[in-house]
């Protein structure tokens, strides 16, 4: 229902406001986002409906008690549309929380989100388009972007990875070696 959608929108932004763990990671996602699209040579403009996503689903998806955290969000747009901007930003947000929020930086350390792709094209493009925006939020870590303040975001690097399966990429050290 319109209500509850707006709702949680609603309270993502009260909780901007009141979480400042969730503050910061909502702004080093942001400057993540708008610097990979610097390097692509365009500056960053969110539609309403990406902002929309990201203050409906960050509650649930940051908080693992929240009582949103069983419900499925789907964004349907066309091709073009934004959709993959606004999940990567949802990604950049969270592994940004993960490291702000936990006792050491330390502690938000390892594998923070699983895409999947059924098209070996689409896995390929939309790679390269995580890897921007991983290698943006790596950057911000090492301080080679300005965030604007000394952060504490860990020691480990932010990193991706990526698997196709054999009949595009070895599927063992050895195989890739041998090839």
């Amino acid at each position: 229902e319109i209500a509850d959608v707006l709702g949680r929108m609603r309270r993502g932004v009260d909780r901007l406001t009141s979480d400042s763990a969730m503050a910061e990671a909502f702004r080093l996602a942001n400057l993540a986002m708008e610097t990979q699209r610097l390097w692509g040579g365009s500056s960053l403009v969110w539609r309403p409906f990406q902002l929309g996503f990201l203050l409906l689903s960050m509650e649930s998806t940051l908080d693992p008690q929240h009582p949103d955290r069983g419900v499925m969000d789907l964004l349907w747009f066309p091709t073009g549309g934004g959709k993959t901007e606004a999940y990567l930003g949802l990604v950049a947000l969270v592994a940004f929380h993960r490291r702000l929020a936990g006792a050491r930086p330390e502690d938000g350390d390892g594998v923070a989100c699983i895409m999947r792709y059924t098209l070996r094209l689409l896995t390929t493009q939309q790679f390269i388009r995580a890897a921007a925006t991983i290698c943006a939020c790596e950057a911000i870590r090492r301080g080679t972007v300005d965030a604007g303040r000394k952060l504490a975001l860990g020691r480990t690097p932010f990193s991706l990875g990526l698997w196709v399966g054999g009949d595009a990429t070895p599927n063992t050290r050895k195989d890739a070696f041998d090839n």
